[in-house]
């Protein structure tokens, strides 16, 4: 039997009514063997501040934030902020340096508000795409915002949902040798489910180290018919290669650029809405693909103010939802343009050309694929600042890391044998880092 008071620890506006769909994805006959607990911590406050937040996206038809909401952005956070208080209140907006990923790694204790409640402090961990392994800290409200956020990108693609209890609101989707996996349910969501679910990306066979058997996660997603099905170009990829027989009603990839081609791949697959869901661990989600022009970007929000770098033509963000990070022209990396007109759909405004972090796919001895995010989560037990992954044209795999003050041969050892474990036996070797190697942190060499 469940133990509420257990389960309130992590949820903790769970009500009596909402355990027949928790564990429906608890006790699921072909439910993989969950290795983590986890809750949306929301509490009755977080949930009206979403809630006024969803409200408010209603309707939105232009898809740009004014310089004016930037500039009052800054002035209201330079009370609470050291990083913004440092800075000259008279200085031009564009000669404000922007904010790097360099400055949430070295400075956070700068950024975060003096008078930020840290009680409930979340901790994201990411390297993710880039290379350089920060720790990002939020609020369960914060990351509550990501809920509306993502009806509303479906909604914009003809797909009204309101999700509830004894539904099943999403599964995301994981394709790693090893993540966390967990099922749940959602506050703000009247106690729908929500499961993060792994796909082994060595084979079918390989399934059987999470799942009771290779075709349970067909039966286990079949059972429970999330609405939406949420993961990376990578782990979408894979569930096509392993042919997983279900469709839901709307598709989110995020984290990294979905190929055109494998968005249409998506699309004839899954006979449903694909969407390409722009969204950062820094920023929060940002835009959502447009329905007519998947090349297209339209801004969820407008908490949120983005502009070009003139240097460096990638996109900066200022402002954004999550109280323990303010922002301040954070340059994301990612290059695009903005344009300021009126799109075929009848938004106005959207992102052009955006070119983020690009799909990458690392192979193991017997050709199966492994996922750069294996690599970076591999390298979290190493003090590293910085890293950078190639693999050759004859399978082997250089990887350069920062180690700061640290010596790298403590762990390099350890760092050739786990990635060499990956890749099914492949060499590794361990370099010291070095500039130059490749634009992005994931490079194959063909």
């Amino acid at each position: 039997m469940a133990n509420l008071e257990r389960i309130k620890e992590r949820i903790p506006l769970f009500r009596a009514e909402f355990l027949e769909m928790y564990l429906a994805i608890l006790e699921n006959a072909n439910a993989p063997r969950f290795n983590a607990e986890c809750g949306d911590r929301l509490e009755v406050p977080d949930v009206a501040i979403i809630q006024r937040f969803s409200e408010s996206l209603n309707g939105l038809q232009s898809s740009g934030t004014s310089a004016d909401f930037a500039k009052e952005f800054f002035r209201t956070k330079r009370t609470a902020s050291p990083y913004f208080h440092a800075l000259d209140a008279t200085m031009p907006w564009d000669e404000i340096a922007p904010m790097t990923r360099h400055d949430i790694r070295d400075r956070l204790h700068e950024i975060v508000p003096v008078d930020a409640d840290l009680s409930r402090l979340i901790l994201n961990p990411t390297s993710g795409t880039t290379g350089m392994p920060v720790q990002i800290p939020n609020t369960p409200g914060g990351v509550g915002h990501y809920q509306p956020l993502i009806l509303e990108a479906i909604r914009r693609h003809g797909i009204s949902l309101n999700p509830g209890k004894k539904q099943m609101a999403a599964v995301q989707v994981c394709a790693q040798s090893e993540t966390m996996t967990y099922g749940t349910v959602h506050s703000f969501y009247d106690g729908a489910g929500f499961a993060k679910i792994n796909l082994h990306p060595g084979g079918r066979e390989k399934l059987l180290s999470e799942w009771p058997n290779e075709n349970a996660p067909d039966a286990f997603l079949s059972s429970l018919k999330p609405a939406i099905l949420t993961g990376d170009p990578f782990a979408f990829q894979l569930y096509l290669d392993y042919g997983i027989d279900y469709r839901p009603q709307a598709v989110l990839s995020t984290a990294s650029t979905l190929p055109p081609d494998l968005r249409q791949n998506m699309e004839q697959y899954f006979r449903c809405p694909v969407i390409d869901f722009y969204s950062t661990n820094e920023t929060g989600p940002l835009a959502g693909s447009c329905p007519e022009h998947p090349d297209r970007f339209h801004q969820l929000a407008f908490d949120i103010a983005l502009e070009i770098n003139p240097v460096t033509g990638t996109l900066l963000v200022t402002g954004g939802r999550n109280p323990l990070l303010p922002l301040l022209r954070y340059d994301t990396g990612d290059l695009c343009e903005i344009v300021t007109e009126q799109c075929s759909c009848g938004r106005f405004g959207y992102l052009q050309g955006l070119n983020g972090r690009p799909l990458v796919y690392f192979r193991g001895a017997s050709g199966s694929l492994a996922n750069p995010l294996d690599f970076a989560r591999m390298l979290r037990f190493v003090p590293s600042r910085r890293h950078r992954i190639r693999q050759n044209s004859d399978g082997s795999m250089d990887i350069y890391v920062d180690p700061g003050s640290f010596n790298l041969e403590t762990y390099a050892g350890q760092i050739e044998s786990r990635g060499s474990a990956i890749l099914d036996g492949l060499p590794v070797r361990v370099h010291p880092y070095e500039g130059g190697i490749s634009e992005h942190p994931y490079e194959v060499i063909s």
